[in-house]
């Protein structure tokens, strides 16, 4: 091969790497298409990616071409130990002209037994990006294959590491930020915890408190409610207090508002779709039945549902699992369901608006919630409320 020749099979192989690393929604996946191309399309066998792990000091195998899941798990190294080790340490490259003359070469791995007595060579770049050391890219240079320049293969393989660098880092920070609006959101759900405990309702009635003891008594159990009332009664604080004081507090309070959707996109939002299902349907989307899995969905406004919608919703219940829009895959849920309205169900069951059957699985432990004007001795309570809000 000429070096015109040699610098087009490099340059086709840098594309196909970047291309790899943009199309895929799976790192570790375009990871191991990587490895394929440097082993296939540039001679670089064995190619193993090992990442630091933690705060710990220690490199492990995250990925290897080659290698048996057994042989990667033995592929660890301490900061500075052997030639891997030694790269991280130092931010340098190395190359092993002749791995069977370097007694720093470990073969932790063992992946190498059956390159018999060929002369092989390797190679190790240190993986940095924006200064941070993340990890070793190495790979194996076959010296049967012919005569080979080792620090043009460096530096090609030094070209590959900073691009794998980059989307490394990348997914570091994104792992970081999720954890950090994780810790936000445990945050957040003690507080509204504190906010919705029932001893500071404001209401002292007797209809109040006997809302206020169901909403504890339900709240522990896992059956389904169905929460009944006028606009502005609180349906929706309600069943917030009912998820924050349950076991599934820690877990996803997923909140839907059925009168706001258009019908058409409705049941793609509850039950979501895969990719292909309809026009714009580009990508698969998870419903939010599977959002809200572990946790509590709150289905507002639920006497605005199509029946096409209501009788996926009974399958749901009754099954206690989803299939996306155009998808034949049963996907299990374990979700709390806390409906409301503001209609009257029982007169949409009689004019066949609203499916009986539904209505009776939802409405395992029902909760009416009066309006003010039912309840006049809340008035001076909700007006001191107020008052003392607007003087803070």
């Amino acid at each position: 091969m000429n070096h015109e020749q040699k610098i087009i099979r490099e340059l086709t192989a840098f594309f196909e790497i970047s291309r790899e690393l943009a199309s895929s929604p799976d790192l570790d996946s375009a990871l191991e298409h990587i490895l394929g191309i440097m082993d296939t399309q540039l001679n670089l066998h064995r190619g193993a990616i090992l990442l630091l792990k933690g705060d710990s000091n220690e490199l492990m195998t995250e990925l290897a071409y080659g290698m048996s899941e057994e042989e990667k798990k033995k592929g660890r190294f301490k900061i500075g130990e052997g030639i891997t080790g030694t790269v991280l340490s130092t931010g340098l490259p190395i190359i092993v002209p002749d791995i069977g003359a370097e007694p720093r070469f470990l073969n932790r791995t063992g992946a190498r037994k059956g390159v018999g007595r060929k002369k092989m060579a390797f190679i190790a770049v240190p993986l940095i990006f924006q200064g941070k050391k993340l990890g070793v890219l190495s790979a194996d240079c076959d010296m049967s294959e012919g005569e080979r320049d080792l620090e043009e293969d460096k530096r090609v393989l030094s070209i590959i590491g900073s691009t794998i660098g980059q989307a490394v880092l990348l997914r570091q920070k994104f792992s970081e930020e999720n954890q950090r609006l994780i810790d936000e959101t445990h945050r957040l759900e003690h507080a509204l915890k504190d906010r919705y405990t029932i001893d500071g309702w404001i209401g002292r009635s007797k209809v109040m408190n006997q809302i206020a003891e169901s909403v504890y008594q339900v709240a522990a159990s896992r059956a389904t409610v169905l929460i009944q009332g006028e606009s502005g009664t609180g349906k929706e604080v309600i069943a917030k207090a009912i998820h924050f004081l349950s076991p599934r507090a820690k877990n996803p309070f997923i909140q839907i508002n059925c009168a706001a959707i258009p019908e058409t996109l409705l049941e793609s939002q509850l039950f979501g779709h895969e990719k292909g299902a309809f026009t714009g349907a580009h990508i698969a989307r998870p419903g939010k039945f599977e959002a809200a899995d572990t946790g509590t969905i709150f289905l507002d406004e639920i006497g605005e549902i199509t029946p096409a919608v209501q009788v996926k919703l009974l399958r749901v219940l009754q099954e206690r699992s989803v299939e996306r829009i155009g998808g034949s895959r049963v996907i299990p849920v374990d979700v709390r369901i806390i409906a409301a309205t503001n209609r009257n169900l029982e007169e949409m069951i009689r004019r066949n608006l609203f499916r009986e059957d539904l209505y009776y699985r939802l409405n395992v432990v029902p909760l009416f919630l009066p309006p003010l004007r039912q309840r006049k001795e809340d008035v001076p309570l909700l007006v001191g409320h107020f008052l003392e809000r607007s003087n803070r």
